[in-house]
């Protein structure tokens, strides 16, 4: 068991294992992993409306294979096919004011 005085935030962790955050590594790694956190966001809110992913899919005029390698993070998803998905799982984007 590490002590606690050890321990390194996550970001500590990816700056000294992956690289800088303007590392080309470390900018495909952050790219893969918030891909791979969208999917799953999906995936979560499908089940939630209870369609599978066949029904989505043919809701956004897509394949069922679309789907499924979004939701694994294994597809890179345009904007457009994303604010679909939001709308047909009745989900609300919120505008947030900038400072600056």
């Amino acid at each position: 068991m590490e002590d606690s005085n050890n321990l390194i935030s996550f970001e500590e962790f990816k700056d000294k294992y992956i690289g800088t955050q303007d590392s080309k590594l470390r900018i495909d790694f952050d790219a893969h992993a918030n891909q791979a956190l969208l999917g799953t966001l999906i995936t979560q809110m499908r089940k939630a409306a209870n369609l599978t992913q066949e029904q989505l899919a043919q809701k956004i005029h897509n394949k069922q294979e679309y789907i499924s390698r979004i939701e694994s993070g294994k597809s890179d998803i345009r904007l457009s096919t994303l604010l679909k998905i939001l709308h047909i799982l009745n989900f609300k984007l919120q505008a947030v004011k900038l400072e600056g």
